[in-house]
């Protein structure tokens, strides 16, 4: 559907990625896309600041988390 979605580092299982629902942190930036999606006619180019809005903060999200695991294997190394 999106032409360049963030990439997913391979080292975060599947598990550690956003969910739907409330514990998605992106969650927020979900929603908008259908609604420019409907508003215009499900023309992608219309909607390109609410993708990205939605790819910054999955891609915030994956690096949090790939710092929090970091920071456990160093803990405990």
């Amino acid at each position: 559907m999106f032409k360049n979605p963030p990439k997913i580092p391979q080292s975060i299982p599947d598990d550690d990625l956003p969910t739907h629902g409330s514990k998605d942190p992106c969650h927020k930036y979900a929603c908008p896309i259908q609604t420019c999606l409907e508003r215009n006619n499900y023309n992608q180019e219309k909607c390109k600041a609410e993708v990205t809005k939605y790819n910054d903060c999955v891609k915030k999200f994956i690096e949090e988390r790939e710092k929090l695991k970091n920071a456990k294997q160093s803990a405990s190394g």
